[in-house]
């Protein structure tokens, strides 16, 4: 009981010791100033006295004094804390947030980077179902018409049914599809090319170099895919076609995608993009394909 008292008394009595402080400080500051352990706090009172209440609030927000805040840069850097601690699911949705809502933001371009790499691994992995569909072969089924029925390709349904060449089709043999309906983004200005779907994006090719002059923003569609040795066509199903040279032809203007490990000084007109990305969207797209190139309105 006594104990309790003696508490009650010592908070009593520092809450008053706190009130008179507070009290003195202020008359240190706002009348006359005084020495001792105030002076050493505020040595200068007269300077804080002449702000006014006015001069604190009125901030002026474009002020280049005050710091940048970019709250994509907190998200990436949460983002890849919870990569590090393994939760990549929840990582990933960190850096979609930034490409999704802060496409502007200076950290953005590699959050791109980070959830296409992380996209074409779900996309191109022969053990994903991620957009596959189930397909039961019918009499008098061949390849090319299931491909033209399913807005696939030949290549891309040997790649998810890890197939090394093609055998006779049977009926009810259970093939996975892959429907390839993406749209095709050309962004000079950002020098890529990504895909997306229904408005959602899904990867990003870096553009090495774009040779020839850059067209007006239009939207046209992919012509053509070609896989070649030496100017000589090369089919998906030949032991060859990995080792070719993958080309994508726009329909208008007529404008060619390469791919190749340098960009040679006379290289023909074109845009080229480095070996593996070029396979990646090779694989990822068909015929008659969406295309848009877009630059920013000058």
């Amino acid at each position: 009981m006594k104990v309790r008292i003696l508490v009650k008394a010592a908070a009593s009595l520092l809450a008053i010791f706190c009130i008179v402080f507070t009290g003195m400080l202020c008359y240190h500051v706002m009348v006359q100033p005084m020495d001792g352990i105030f002076s050493t706090l505020i040595p200068q009172p007269e300077k804080l006295a002449s702000v006014s209440n006015r001069e604190i609030i009125n901030i002026n927000p474009d002020s280049t004094t005050l710091p940048d805040f970019d709250p994509a840069k907190r998200i990436f850097q949460k983002a890849h804390e919870l990569v590090v601690m393994g939760d990549l699911d929840q990582g990933y949705e960190k850096f979609l947030s930034i490409v999704n809502f802060h496409p502007n933001s200076p950290i953005a371009t590699d959050a791109r980077q980070i959830v296409s790499q992380i996209h074409l691994d779900r996309l191109l992995s022969s053990d994903s179902l991620l957009g596959r569909k189930h397909y039961e072969v019918e009499s008098g089924d061949s390849y090319s018409g299931i491909t033209a029925k399913n807005q696939t390709t030949l290549e891309m349904i040997m790649h998810i049914n890890r197939m090394t060449e093609l055998s006779n089709l049977q009926p009810k043999q259970k093939l996975l599809l892959f429907p390839l309906n993406f749209r095709v983004l050309i962004e000079p200005h950002r020098e890529s090319i990504s895909l997306w779907d229904q408005g959602k994006f899904l990867c990003e090719f870096p553009i090495l170099s774009w040779v020839g002059t850059v067209p007006e923003n239009t939207t046209t569609s992919l012509s053509s895919r070609r896989a070649s040795i030496q100017g000589r066509s090369i089919s998906p199903t030949s032991p060859e076609f990995f080792r070719s040279e993958k080309s994508i032809l726009l329909l208008s203007p007529s404008l060619l995608i390469y791919g190749v490990e340098k960009v040679e000084e006379d290289a023909p007109a074109g845009i080229y993009l480095n070996l593996h990305d070029m396979e990646d969207l090779y694989l990822l797209t068909r015929q008659n394909n969406e295309v848009e190139i877009r630059s920013p309105k000058k």
